[in-house]
């Protein structure tokens, strides 16, 4: 049998109306959607996090103890930037413990862990922190096809994963390239090589996912991760419904309910309308172009507004067609949040400038200083220097980033308190991830 995972609130929401959904339009739907029988629902991440914050005016905590309180049955899900979190740069040690703590208290109870670079190093305390807590880690790997990337690099990147603790392993595939052969294969060796279930999450940006779904299931993958029709497909999951229907009566089939699946449809297919200013039409376009810049899908139209900011829509194809370039000389990372808002935008800063790397972000330098880990490929000396200057020698890491971060959760609620914006212990975390955000809604509320 295969288990499902949906996705509706968080990948679904996040991919297609930009994590707009809010949790008044979440809650009617919440007890029907635990009926379901779904291996788990992902409803957290960095990305709802911060729309929470910013756009929606709603406490993200909040918002996870109320849909558990409306879930009690299904486990859910929190997508995780490994030492990143649910923020941007590397946090320390003992903010990781913090988080997982109060994010287990407050309702989820699996944690879908990545890290954009693939880097082991910032993975290994976010997994035990899980585990500490009593938790599911459930450790993913940023999907990419490049030098740097291997059968054998996988395996061992899977195998460490598995020996600091992790209960399953999932092979993110943001950008929609994982090929049905290639999704055999993959998941065959891991399964020869782990003892964990194996986990498939791929975005249909090239139209091959439902095929490389049903591949990974004859090759042994034991979950799927989906999202309800109205949330799926183009820049988001396979439909949840479509891969139900195409494995009835199969060996992989998941024993769902379709009726019940399609009241899920109906309600969500009424909200479309509602959300229909944040949805862009090229996020349900095909795009083979994927396996050239293997942007993930949801990073498409952020660099469609970065480059209407900049007056520049014109030259949206040439931004695709630098990205290549960039991602050979940062080292091949792997493009999840936040590498690919890194390259990316740096993408965007070589075009407009007419130069390679005559304008780089203090982002792009902590990349090529380490600041994020360490990139699976070789940075040459020649784009160290020209990003970080002459003496770019002093100015790189060779340690893991947290290692160089002390405890910020004591100075961090010092200042809040200072500030007057915490009721709760959570609400410090919410100041470490998000700073400015956090004192203007803390405030207001």
């Amino acid at each position: 049998m295969t288990r499902i995972t949906e996705q509706a609130f968080r990948d679904g929401n996040q991919s297609l109306v930009a994590s707009r959904i809010g949790i008044d339009d979440m809650l009617p739907i919440a007890n029907r959607l635990d009926q379901v029988g779904f291996f788990s629902l992902e409803v957290w991440s960095g990305s709802l996090f911060e729309c929470c914050l910013r756009f929606l005016n709603e406490d993200p905590w909040e918002r996870l103890k109320k849909l558990k309180e409306h879930i009690p049955n299904t486990p859910l899900q929190t997508l995780l930037r490994a030492q990143n979190l649910l923020g941007f740069r590397i946090f320390s040690d003992g903010t990781v413990y913090q988080f997982i703590k109060y994010a287990v208290r407050n309702g989820s109870h699996i944690f879908s862990i990545f890290d954009s670079l693939n880097d082991t190093r910032n993975m290994e305390v976010p997994i035990k922190a899980v585990k500490k807590e009593g938790a599911i880690a459930e450790s993913c790997i940023t999907y990419a096809e490049n030098p740097a990337y291997t059968p054998e690099k996988w395996v061992q990147i899977a195998r460490e994963l598995e020996s600091f603790g992790s209960d399953f392993f999932s092979i993110h595939d943001n950008a929609g390239i994982l090929s049905p052969r290639a999704a055999f294969e993959l998941v065959t060796t891991l399964k020869k090589e782990l003892t964990i279930p194996v986990i498939l999450h791929c975005h249909c940006s090239t139209g091959m996912s439902m095929l490389s779904y049903w591949e990974g299931c004859r090759a042994g993958a034991y979950i799927l991760e989906t999202s309800i029709s109205p949330l799926s497909g183009g820049a988001s999951l396979p439909a949840t419904e479509a891969v139900v229907a195409a494995f009835r009566d199969t060996d992989y089939d998941t024993g769902l309910d379709l009726k019940l699946l399609n009241d899920l449809k109906e309600y969500f297919s009424k909200l479309w309308e509602k959300y229909l200013s944040h949805y862009n039409r090229i996020l349900l376009e095909l795009d083979l172009g994927s396996f050239l810049h293997q942007l993930p899908s949801g990073m498409l139209s952020h660099l469609i507004f970065q480059l209407k900011q900049a007056k520049a829509s014109h030259r949206y194809e040439e931004v695709l067609r630098e990205v290549p370039f960039v991602l050979r000389d940062f080292g091949y990372p792997p493009l999840a949040t936040p590498s690919s808002q890194i390259v990316a935008s740096q993408a965007v800063m070589n075009v407009l400038t007419g130069e390679r790397y005559k304008y780089t972000s203090t982002e792009t330098k902590n990349f090529i200083r380490g600041m994020y880990g360490q990139p699976p490929g070789e940075i040459s000396e020649e784009i160290k220097e020209k990003v970080l200057g002459k003496n770019w020698q002093e100015k790189i890491i060779h340690c893991r980033p947290a290692d160089l971060l002390k405890d910020e959760f004591a100075k961090a609620e010092e200042e809040a308190k200072a500030l007057g914006i915490v009721s709760k212990p959570e609400d410090v975390l919410t100041y470490i991830f998000y700073p400015k955000l956090a004192q203007e809604f803390l405030s207001r509320r």
